[in-house]
């Protein structure tokens, strides 16, 4: 005979969030992961309240299985008109790829407005709706529950071809970046706080100044080091890029030359490095360019603290 099993007692979700922006947000930033499973993407979340004009989106990040902006909008009622405009209008002024709305219940008519948004809009934008709940086994602790409602059309499948035609090279990237981000979890954790595991091209921590962060990149034929701006305004990113480059000096004497571009959605700080060849195949060289990562991290950081 079985032992005897447990009885789910499904819980109001405010006894467990009581509040969408200063609970279910923050909860959510911390545990990008739970949210990554029910997609079966992988994802990286890197803010909360990412202003969008003159509106504030809840969550915005990465979707690392397609090399694609995320967005995240969240509400613990039942859906509504509203947060669907806002869903749309946050889509615009991100230029995200892969949006996702969460709410306690979805009525019929948002689940086929999400339906049809992935009917017709191309094969690389992706309309997600997921149910969010809560529930206690016996005496255990509360434990979220995803529920998938909306999805693309062969979502299943799209999935998986992307996984067998990446995996190589994730798992490539992945082993590269992993020693150094071991480092940054013994050493200063708080700086990889609601990111994933990199895969790609991509080493990221949190930056001292708001709506920006600061990167590690693999580039071709060299090394990067960056400050990227993404305040979901363009001219606030302009702004802000101006202020900075107004401190070039200061910042150049700490970390040498740098370039200060602006892009149609966010704007770059970078510091370059060449590098002979392709990084990700000369094993014997990784840790060489781990160490050049790290200490171009760490002092992109500690230059931007002092400027902020």
């Amino acid at each position: 005979m079985p032992e005897a099993l447990g009885k789910v007692d499904w819980l109001d979700i405010r006894a467990v969030w009581p509040n969408e922006a200063t609970s279910f947000t923050p909860w959510l930033l911390d545990n990008a992961d739970v949210l990554g499973d029910t997609l079966g993407l992988e994802i990286q979340l890197e803010e909360a309240e990412h202003s969008v004009g003159g509106f504030s989106l809840d969550l915005i990040g990465r979707d690392l299985t397609h090399e694609a902006r995320l967005i995240v909008e969240n509400q613990i009622e039942q859906s509504d008109h509203g947060h669907l405009g806002q869903l749309l209008t946050y889509t615009a002024g991100t230029d995200a790829a892969t949006i996702v709305w969460i709410a306690r219940g979805f009525r019929d008519e948002h689940r086929v407005a999400l339906d049809w948004l992935n009917e017709h809009t191309g094969e690389d934008i992706r309309f997600f709706g997921v149910a969010v709940k809560a529930l206690r086994i016996g005496e255990s602790q509360p434990a979220p529950f995803f529920e998938l409602v909306a999805k693309p059309n062969s979502w299943q499948k799209s999935v998986r071809r992307i996984a067998e035609s990446q995996s190589p090279e994730a798992s490539a990237y992945r082993a590269f970046w992993a020693p150094l981000r071991d480092e940054f979890l013994r050493e200063r954790p708080e700086l990889l706080s609601g990111r994933a595991d990199p895969k790609s091209l991509w080493f990221t921590i949190n930056s001292p100044i708001p709506k920006t962060w600061i990167q590690g990149e693999i580039g071709s034929e060299e090394l990067r080091g960056l400050l990227e701006i993404s305040t979901g305004d363009r001219e606030e990113n302009l702004r802000l890029l101006a202020l900075l480059e107004a401190r070039r000096d200061d910042l150049e004497r700490v970390l040498g030359s740098l370039e200060f571009k602006s892009g149609t959605h966010r704007c770059r700080i970078v510091r370059r490095y060449a590098w002979e060849g392709k990084l990700i195949d000369q094993l014997d060289r990784h840790d060489e360019a781990r160490t050049w990562f790290k200490q171009t991290i760490i002092v992109f950081r500690h230059a931007f603290e002092a400027v902020a």
